[in-house]
């Protein structure tokens, strides 16, 4: 009996020293770790079209605006100020976590759950920093963000994640509402293929009951060390509930090695080898090689069959593309079957050219002009006063502009285009992308219902 009292005692001594190193460890990491809040502001936008009448506009790269009637003034002005209010309230976004990378202000997170381009980085002491977006990266899942104004921020290291065997034990520090906490995990394994969207040679598998709202969390090493960052949660189905079992983890060492790929800007630069394979019982065998590729370079050829790079087993296309995504630039060695023989080429690894997004027609009018359209409704024409039953409105005016230095105005509607009468905004973007630049066009425009002829030059 008293053995087991002494042995109690132990194990309840135990505990507590578990329990205060754990809250001295939140005491060095908690300087460390942060959430990305995203402002409102950039989501939406309020614009005074004219006359007390408001259109309710959707972010800028939507190519959309809405608009709406208000009948008098003084409910207009009760809209205008509840749109005001709701704009400047903040996001209802969730909080996604993350940890700075150094004493500059540098702040990891995943890519999950980012959008928009203006944020907030909220700290465990209630201090909000203004952050902007340097990286986002969603073939690998990172992002980072800077913080201008990085005064007292503790950063924290990345460790050795290599070492991590399947059995250790880990911390996730996560957020309880807005205070950070430790929470223990295993490792359980390690993963190449747990996020086929991720081009990462190697996740982490921990058994740990992961919540989306985690995802962003840095795990730590029992010395306080980053060792990965939590990239998504597994979930189980239990009696027809899906349940929050285990989690995957972005290692420190791919995140090392995204950092290390990042140019001068700030992007990452994604390996590229130029090649389509098919699974064959050999290896990936290769299908196409593009022109002036990397791998047309180093002489690979449809028909030879890739084996291993540097050593590591290929037997498709993911598995190519995950062991070249973090080393462009590097020369590595590829061993390849030529029918009977077996040959090692080194191959240069390039990086991949992200195709250039062809601009809407939306993008490509305010380009030349600096006009946002709207097309012209039988109420809105009433609205404006204009007796011409076809045209588009002015939705916005872009500051310095040509349309601006022309002299027009948002509510101004559109006729004609040299002399050519246009019935929607389409129609006249379709006009005006077939204009040369720096030629000039004459606009039949009507303002308060009287006619105002512009000449503008296209840009």
């Amino acid at each position: 009996m008293k053995t087991l009292i002494i042995l109690a005692m132990l194990l309840q001594v135990d505990d507590r020293k578990v329990e205060r190193d754990r809250m001295e460890m939140l005491k060095r990491v908690g300087g460390g770790v942060g959430t990305v809040e995203t402002e409102r502001e950039d989501v939406y936008g309020l614009r005074n079209l004219a006359r007390g009448g408001y259109s309710f506009t959707a972010r800028a790269d939507f190519d959309q605006v809405i608009p709406f009637q208000i009948e008098d003034a003084k409910s207009a002005a009760v809209m205008a100020r509840a749109m005001a209010r709701f704009l400047k309230s903040p996001a209802p976004s969730r909080p996604l976590p993350g940890f700075f990378l150094d004493d500059k202000g540098t702040f990891l997170t995943t890519t999950e759950g980012l959008s928009g381009s203006k944020h907030n980085i909220r700290l465990p002491d209630g201090r909000t920093l203004k952050a902007d977006v340097i990286t986002n990266e969603s073939k690998v899942g990172l992002a980072v963000l800077q913080v201008k104004d990085a005064k007292s921020v503790k950063p924290l290291s990345l460790g050795d994640s290599s070492k991590l065997e399947p059995g250790r034990t880990v911390l996730v520090a996560t957020f309880a509402g807005t205070s950070p906490v430790l929470r223990q995990a295993v490792v359980i394994d390690r993963d190449p293929t747990a996020l086929d969207t991720y081009s990462v040679e190697d996740f982490l598998h921990i058994d740990y009951p992961a919540t989306p709202d985690e995802v962003g969390s840095p795990v730590l090493d029992l010395d306080g060390n980053v060792i990965g960052i939590l990239a998504k949660p597994v979930f189980e189905k239990v009696e027809e509930v899906d349940l929050p079992r285990r989690a995957y983890v972005i290692p420190a060492a791919t995140i090392a090695a995204f950092l290390a790929k990042r140019d001068a800007q700030g992007k990452f630069e994604i390996g590229f080898v130029g090649v389509a394979l098919e699974k064959s019982p050999y290896g990936g065998e290769i299908t196409y090689v593009a022109s002036g590729s990397a791998a047309e370079k180093a002489g690979l050829q449809v028909g030879d069959v890739i084996t291993t790079l540097e050593g590591k087993t290929v037997q498709d296309f993911d598995d190519l593309r995950r062991l070249v995504c973090f080393r462009a630039r590097e020369t590595v060695d590829f061993t390849i079957r030529r029918k009977e023989e077996t040959l090692t080429v080194k191959v240069t690894v390039g990086v991949r050219e992200e195709p250039k997004p062809t601009p809407s027609p939306a993008e490509v009018l305010r380009e030349k002009t600096g006009l946002t359209l709207m097309d012209l409704s039988e109420d809105l024409r009433k609205f404006l006063g204009v007796e011409k039953d076809k045209g588009v409105v002015v939705a916005e005016v872009a500051s310095g502009s040509a349309a601006e230095q022309a002299g027009l105005q948002k509510g101004d509607v559109i006729a004609s285009v040299d002399n050519g009468a246009v019935d929607s905004s389409e129609q006249m973007t379709e006009k005006i992308a077939k204009i040369q630049k720096d030629a000039y066009v004459v606009l039949e425009t009507y303002r308060s219902g009287k006619r105002v002829p512009v000449v503008i030059k296209v840009r």
